[in-house]
């Protein structure tokens, strides 16, 4: 599974918001949800952006808490920024 994914679904676990409504509030179909979230389908960032923004995340973030580019010397660690300057 992507590390994206992984964090997305542990945010979707934290905020106990169910698939459906994310489905709704999204556009993005709950058969294709389901099979994005558990890595059978791949997720454009398009998708990853609807369903960051259906649960309240900022892609951002979500970016910046991935692990495996934490040890990337192209990395920008922005999580010294405050809330709210990140852009969805």
């Amino acid at each position: 599974m992507h590390p994206a994914i992984a964090i997305i679904k542990d945010e979707i676990h934290r905020i106990q918001i169910s698939y459906g409504e994310i489905a709704n509030k999204s556009g993005i179909p709950l058969n294709r949800l389901r099979n994005m979230l558990t890595g059978r389908t791949p997720v454009s960032l398009e998708e990853r952006d609807l369903i960051c923004s259906a649960i309240g995340v900022s892609p951002v973030n979500i970016v910046i808490r991935r692990g495996d580019l934490a040890e990337s010397s192209d990395y920008l660690d922005l999580s010294w920024m405050p809330e709210g300057c990140e852009s969805y």
